[in-house]
């Protein structure tokens, strides 16, 4: 079955959204921020991931992190919409504090849970065993 009609909206689609927007009360704003949360929560950990990049550098940096390391299944690609994202940082200089905030930064940037290890806390044999996996944040992906 095809129609005719074009790809995208034509004009008088879009006046007649506008118009349930505001028969609706509802702020075009909040309503295409929603549909952004929403979508990110379909969407791979490592594509949120790789998208605000950046943003999750500057988050650890502002908390006292140092040298973000990707591992687990997003530095691995095989990462599905339920996987965490796991990253492993230097955290000599942070406080308990600054982790949790750390922490809560990153998932509210990200919308997808975080696991944020230390690495002075990983016992030798799996900090070496995940050191093979990891990539740096900054070069991330890969």
């Amino acid at each position: 079955m095809s129609t005719n009609k074009p790809a995208h909206g034509t004009t008088e689609d879009n006046i007649e959204i506008q118009k349930l927007f505001h028969a609706l009360k509802v702020d075009p704003l909040a309503w295409a921020k929603w549909y952004m949360e929403e979508a990110n929560k379909r969407r791979r950990p490592s594509e949120i991931l790789a998208q605000h990049r950046q943003e999750a550098i500057h988050i650890i940096e502002e908390h006292k992190g140092l040298n973000p390391r990707v591992f687990g299944s997003v530095a691995r690609g095989d990462d599905t919409i339920n996987s965490d994202i796991n990253i492993m940082i230097d955290a000599q200089e942070c406080s308990m504090v600054d982790l949790g905030r750390m922490r809560t930064d990153l998932q509210k940037l990200l919308g997808v849970p975080v696991s944020l290890i230390p690495s002075d806390f990983m016992f030798p044999q799996i900090e070496q065993a995940t050191t093979v996996q990891t990539i740096p944040l900054d070069k991330f992906p890969k």
